[in-house]
C-alpha cells in the first residue's frame, strides 16, 4: 500500500475493516470533501436552512397560543406545516440521491486509479452523476419503498416490549441502510439498473452480513454523535425561545 492510500478488494476481518474505513477517511477526506461541497454544498445549505426553519417555526407557533392552549389561525399553520414537510422530504431525497451518486462514482474512480496517486477529477465525477440521473431517480424511488417497508416493520415491532422493539427496529434499519448503500455502489460499478443493483447488493450483503451490519452500526454511531454536536447551538436557541415564551405567558396570566 502506498503512503496516503488504501487498496480495495482485500479480505479483512471486522477489526481490520474498521481500520480500513478510518484510514480511507484520513487519507481522502480533503479531496472528497472538496468534490462533495463543490457539487452538493448548495443543496446541503438549503436542506439545513429548511430544517432549521421548520424546527424554529414549530416553537414560534407556541407564542401564538392563548392561555387555554388553542392556536390562532390553526388552519394556516397546518397548511404551512404540510407544505414544509413535503418540501423537506423532496429535498431530502434529492440530497440523498446526489450523495449516493457522488460517493459511488468517487469510490469507483478511486478504485480505477489502483496504485497511483492521481487526483480524482471532480468534474468527471459530477458528469457521471448527471449522466446517471435517471437511474438515480429510479433508485431513490425504490429507496422510499424499502424504508416504507421498514416503517411497517417498526409498527409491527411496536407490539413487543420496548427494549426488544427498539433493538429489532434499529437492527432492521442497519440491514436496510447497508443494503441500499452497497446496491448504489453496484449500480454504478457494474452499470446495471436499480432493481438489478438491489439484487446484487443483497447478495453481497448476505455474503458478509455481520461485517456489513457491524460497520454500518459504527458509522451511524459516529454520525449520531456528530449530529448531536452540530445541533447543540440551534437547540440552545430553541430552549431560550421556549423559556421566554412560557415565562411571558406566566406573566400575562398573573
Amino acid at each position: 500500500m502506498k503512503q496516503g492510500r488504501v487498496e480495495f478488494r482485500q479480505r479483512l476481518d471486522f477489526g481490520q475493516l474498521n481500520t480500513f474505513f478510518f484510514d480511507f477517511i484520513k487519507f481522502n477526506w480533503k479531496e472528497y470533501s472538496n468534490i462533495f461541497l463543490r457539487y452538493n454544498g448548495i443543496f446541503m445549505l438549503i436542506f439545513i436552512g429548511i430544517s432549521y426553519m421548520m424546527v424554529t417555526g414549530y416553537f414560534g407557533m407556541i407564542s401564538t397560543l392563548d392561555i387555554y392552549g388553542r392556536p390562532e389561525e390553526s388552519d394556516t399553520y397546518t397548511a404551512l406545516t404540510i407544505v414544509g414537510l413535503i418540501v423537506y422530504l423532496i429535498l431530502l431525497l434529492i440530497v440523498g440521491g446526489i450523495n449516493f451518486g457522488i460517493t459511488s462514482v468517487y469510490l469507483m474512480e478511486y478504485n480505477k486509479n489502483e496504485g497511483s496517486q492521481q487526483q480524482i477529477n471532480g468534474k468527471q465525477v459530477w458528469s457521471q452523476v448527471k449522466r446517471n440521473a435517471g437511474r438515480l431517480i429510479g433508485f431513490m424511488s425504490l429507496f422510499v419503498l424499502i424504508f416504507i417497508l421498514w416503517g411497517i416493520c417498526s409498527y409491527i415491532f411496536g407490539a413487543l416490549p420496548w427494549l426488544l422493539d427498539m433493538a429489532l427496529t434499529y437492527f432492521v434499519f442497519f440491514i436496510m441502510s447497508a443494503w441500499v448503500g452497497i446496491s448504489c455502489m453496484a449500480m454504478f460499478a457494474q452499470d446495471i439498473g436499480p432493481a438489478d443493483a438491489l439484487g446484487v447488493g443483497w447478495s453481497l450483503l448476505m455474503q458478509n452480513f455481520w461485517k456489513g451490519v457491524g460497520l454500518n452500526l459504527v458509522v451511524w454511531i459516529i454520525l449520531f454523535a456528530t449530529r448531536i454536536f452540530i445541533m447543540a447551538i440551534p437547540l440552545y436557541r430553541i430552549y431560550f425561545i421556549l423559556f421566554h415564551t412560557v415565562d411571558q405567558q406566566a406573566i400575562d396570566i398573573t
